[in-house]
């Protein structure tokens, strides 16, 4: 065995991973749920005949597009995948620590930052704006969701121990606060 396959397959672990992970979970119905197990299962045939990505940090499977977003992390840049697991597109974010990444109805591209800060780019990656989901509160993210039904933020904020919900505009549908650790949130 040459050096280079056993790097590829190093490099391609912590992404075989993460897209095992979402076959496995799906909080979609079931036939979105089969959807999404096909486009994984090609894009990672594709990542196993060579498409390398050498640190994938976040993924979000936009079913409107049928296509999949992948923020690698040592580039900064998000990439937007077919069906087949070719690039479509690519552009670099200027976001430090990003925590989720989804896509919204208008097709906006969303990051999250790890303090809390929501920048929005365009589908060819220009900048659109930047917010703050919790203004004048410390906010340290620490794991969410995107709902597309409920145009919305599900996180938890690891500095106050308090879960929240919070749309793209600022406005709480929901917080829950009082845990004990951030893992019951």
């Amino acid at each position: 065995m040459s050096a280079a396959p056993a790097m590829r397959s190093r490099i391609n672990a912590p992404l075989a991973a993460a897209l095992l992970f979402l076959l496995a979970v799906s909080f979609a119905p079931a036939t979105a749920s089969a959807e999404l197990r096909i486009v994984l299962e090609k894009v990672i045939k594709n990542f196993a005949q060579g498409s390398n990505f050498e640190d994938p940090r976040l993924l979000y499977y936009d079913r409107r597009g049928d296509e999949l977003y992948l923020y690698e992390k040592s580039t900064n840049t998000v990439f937007i995948l077919s069906p087949t697991g070719r690039i479509r597109y690519c552009f670099t974010a200027d976001v430090e620590s990003p925590e989720l990444l989804f896509v919204v109805r208008n097709g906006d591209i969303c990051l999250v930052s790890r303090t809390g800060t929501l920048h929005r780019y365009d589908y060819r990656g220009e900048f659109l704006d930047r917010s703050q989901l919790l203004p004048n509160q410390t906010v340290e993210i620490a794991g969410g969701h995107y709902s597309e039904e409920r145009e919305a933020l599900f996180f938890a904020n690891q500095a106050d121990k308090t879960a929240y919900g919070v749309t793209l505009d600022g406005n709480y549908i929901f917080r829950q606060g009082g845990f004990a650790r951030i893992s019951d949130c």
